[in-house]
């Protein structure tokens, strides 16, 4: 992994800034505050997002209700740029969703899925992705400079348990405390097991017993079949007897149902033929009363053309009145409609040719406009050659001011300085005021400096405001014309829109004189007249309706009288008929009354089998009791003994369970456990060895002190040796301190590298404030460790130069 750039907006001390990060070994120095760090947690959120040790709290600047990372960087020739994003609400500050971009290809995620994606690409573990930091990156890649010194500080067994986490080999002791925990619910089980076969001989004995108990039964229930079998076939021959008795009997009555219908049709008939002859005599009646009505009745003549004739006049007259009265309506609305477009039209036409006017003025404005904004190019220009220049001086300015400071700073070091540092030798008070003198036309100097461009640097503000002020003012006024040209544009529209609407009045003009002839022409029709026509003519309709009615009245009577002889003459015929039909079924009912008298002994005989096969049943049903209670009783002992069958199968593979649980209990406590212990210390003794030997190596690299030496116990604290006697890391200098935990911190990251060998970080350090109270010789003694270590980019974060 290589580190391109990374930009952060509104993130700690920065608004708004973009670091590159070439190769090598890359230095970030500058005064305590002036933001080193806030880039190196920047990079620590970007990758992994915020965590308990890394609060969005903390990252968002103050006052600013958004912000931003975006990071660059380089992994398996994978070109990758990751986006997250921090906002204030009314609950705090949030982390909402970004993107990652992987060799051009944009993902928008959550900030979790963000996570995993890193992960992936670097290849970390997974389940770093729900811990509430990396170990990996933080021992690996970037210690922050408050955590430097912490795992030499550690409790033993905390450190221990880090260095596990951090070699993944925590699993070995993961996997003997499950193992503990599982042999411990084995013996649960096997006690479990052990209970449930108590009870087997005693259910063993009791199935003996159940299978002797349902052979007599069976015994029994064998010897009642022939008795039940001799029943049911008696029983069955009463029941075809009874069914052959039955159906005779339905036979009788059958016949006794045909006489029955044979009286009541005979009566009904005779009602009938009654009827019949009465409504004889009434139609003869009616018909001696309908002939002497139509004797009466005068001729009459009504001709039904002239009726049609006049109905149709009638017609005609009244449609054309409707449809003169229609027209008329018509034209009154549309003439008042017309009139109304009319106004309106001319009321637009008026006002647009109103706005129109103003044109000329507008066109004058515009031209005005055009030359303000000519120039803004050559302006913005302007500005920005300002804006650097500013931006040089001020480089140049912080320079003078870290040089005037470092001149203090060397010169109260040279006047305190009692013992030289190389030489050991004292320093004379002539050679440190030579010295102090030399420091003092340096401050000078740099003091004048710093006034100079102080000055030029507040006259090129003063003349940035003034140009960007201009700007605005040119700005403001192009926002001015880009309004005038819309509307300038618009005067186009509404000169078409009046032409438009000026032919549009002049058709309606001519419509509304069309509507008013028409107007004319209705109005001097007399429509009362014809109203006056059309009411004569339907009273003369009228009349002739009526004589027609009086026609129509005789052709039904005359009808109705024809209708009448005809059914006295077929109520006649149907009574003559009836008549025959009576005598018939009087015939059929004699025949009826013969057949039951011949067959009244068979309602005799029935109730007398009934009661035979009542009792064959009653003794059946007995028999069938007791039958049911031996078959209950057997099922009873079939589920005894089925129940029993079970519960011996399950101890028995109760009892095989049992015997494979103590083997596998024996396995893991006899040798998984054990095993699991000598892997874990055959990996510490390997890893302990490799980071020792790195460890006093690289300690001795910086500290060049043959009476301190250093080296690592078993449970890898630091051991320190001065003159052979074993001293606290409390009491060492602060600079030894360092050395100690730089070395500590290097030979960590090396091991690291090579034992978990499929992380991507190895090309990638960060050192945060490594060189605290070093001098210069270690300083230089830290390049050849570095160079030793072969990464590509190292970045450094430090206050001293």
């Amino acid at each position: 992994m290589i580190l391109k750039n990374i930009t952060l907006e509104n993130i700690r001390s920065y608004t708004n800034q973009t670091i590159a990060f070439p190769q090598g070994t890359v230095l970030l120095s500058g005064d305590i505050g002036s933001g080193k760090s806030s880039i190196l947690l920047g990079i620590e959120f970007a990758l992994f997002g915020v965590r308990r040790d890394l609060s969005a709290t903390g990252l968002l600047r103050n006052g600013e209700k958004r912000g931003f990372v975006e990071l660059n960087f380089c992994v398996d020739d994978k070109d990758v740029a990751i986006r997250r994003t921090l906002k204030r609400g009314s609950d705090g500050i949030a982390q909402e969703a970004g993107y990652i971009i992987v060799n051009g290809r944009r993902t928008d995620a959550t900030a979790v899925e963000l996570k995993a994606a890193v992960l992936d690409l670097l290849h970390y573990p997974k389940e770093a992705l729900t811990k509430s930091k990396s170990l990996i990156w933080r021992y690996t890649v970037y210690t922050p400079q408050e955590e430097m010194k912490q795992i030499l500080f550690e409790a033993r067994d905390a450190r221990v348990d880090t260095l596990r986490q951090i070699f993944s080999i925590d699993k070995y002791k993961r996997a003997a405390e499950n193992a503990q925990i599982y042999t411990k619910r084995l013996r649960d089980d096997s006690k479990v097991l052990e209970l449930r076969l108590l009870d087997e001989d005693a259910k063993r004995k009791e199935l003996a017993e159940r299978h002797d108990s349902r052979y007599r039964l069976t015994e029994e229930q064998r010897t009642l079949m022939p008795r039940m079998t001799e029943l049911m076939q008696r029983i069955d021959h009463k029941k075809r007897e009874i069914r052959a008795s039955e159906e005779n009997l339905k036979l009788l009555a059958n016949i006794r149902m045909q006489h029955n219908g044979y009286c009541v049709q005979i009566t009904e008939k005779k009602a009938l033929q009654e009827r019949m002859r009465n409504d004889a005599a009434t139609l003869a009646v009616q018909i001696e009363a309908a002939t002497i009505r139509l004797e009466t009745m005068l001729p009459l003549v009504a001709d039904p053309n002239a009726i049609n004739a006049l109905e149709g006049e009638i017609l005609r007259k009244e449609e054309e009145l409707r449809l003169v009265q229609n027209r008329k309506s018509q034209a009154e609305g549309k003439l008042m409609l017309v009139g109304q477009r009319v106004s309106e039209l001319s009321a637009e036409v008026a006002q647009k040719n109103h706005r129109l006017a103003t044109r000329p003025e507008k066109e004058n404005t515009k031209q005005a406009l055009l030359a303000q904004v000519k120039d803004k190019r050559a302006l913005q220009d302007e500005i920005c050659a300002l804006e650097q220049r500013i931006f040089e001086m001020n480089n140049q300015l912080k320079e003078c001011q870290v040089h005037h400071k470092h001149a203090h700073e060397s010169k109260s070091a040279v006047l305190n300085l009692q013992v030289c540092p190389t030489c050991k030798q004292t320093v004379a008070e002539d050679h440190k005021r030579a010295i102090a003198a030399m420091e003092d036309g340096r401050i000078e100097e740099l003091t004048k400096a710093i006034h100079e461009l102080a000055e030029e640097q507040a006259a090129l503000a003063e003349s940035l405001t003034r140009q960007k002020n201009l700007l605005q003012s040119i700005t403001a006024a192009e926002q001015t014309l880009a309004g005038l040209m819309v509307e300038l544009q618009q005067f186009d529209v509404i000169a078409a829109e009046v032409e438009k609407l000026e032919k549009l009045l002049l058709e309606v003009s001519v419509e509304k004189q069309t509507a008013f002839d028409i107007l004319q022409l209705l109005e001097q029709r007399n429509l009362e007249a014809e109203r006056t026509e059309i009411a004569a003519k339907r009273t003369m309709l009228k009349k002739l309706q009526e004589q027609r009615l009086a026609i129509m009245e005789r052709e039904q009577l005359s009808r109705s009288l024809d209708e009448k002889k005809l059914s006295k003459t077929k109520l006649e015929e149907l009574t003559n008929d009836l008549q025959t039909e009576v005598a018939g079924l009087e015939m059929l009912r004699a025949n009826c009354t013969a057949q039951l008298e011949a067959h009244k002994h068979l309602e005799e005989r029935v109730p007398t089998l009934r009661e035979d096969l009542d009792g064959l049943q009653n003794e059946e049903k007995s028999l069938n009791i007791k039958l049911a209670e031996l078959r209950e009783r057997l099922e009873a002992q079939n589920q005894f003994i089925a129940q029993l069958e079970t519960d011996l199968a399950k101890k028995e593979q109760a009892r095989k369970q049992l015997e494979n649980i103590k083997q596998l209990h024996n396995w893991f406590d006899g040798f998984f456990i054990n095993l699991m212990g000598t892997m874990e210390q055959h990996v510490m003794l390997k890893i302990h060895e490799q980071f020792n030997e790195l460890f006093t190596t690289w300690f001795a690299t910086l500290i060049e002190d043959e009476t301190l030496s250093i080296r690592l116990d078993q449970e890898f604290s630091p051991i320190v040796l001065q003159n052979g006697y074993e001293i606290d890391v409390e009491n060492l200098s602060g600079g030894e301190k360092t050395a100690v935990a730089l070395a500590y911190r290097l030979a960590l990251n090396k091991v690291i590298n090579d034992v978990v060998s499929e992380i991507k970080t190895k090309d990638l350090m960060i050192l945060d404030e490594p060189t605290d109270g070093f001098s210069s010789e270690q300083l230089d003694k830290l390049k050849d460790v570095l160079d030793s270590l072969g990464i590509k980019q190292v970045i450094m974060v430090s206050h001293v130069q």
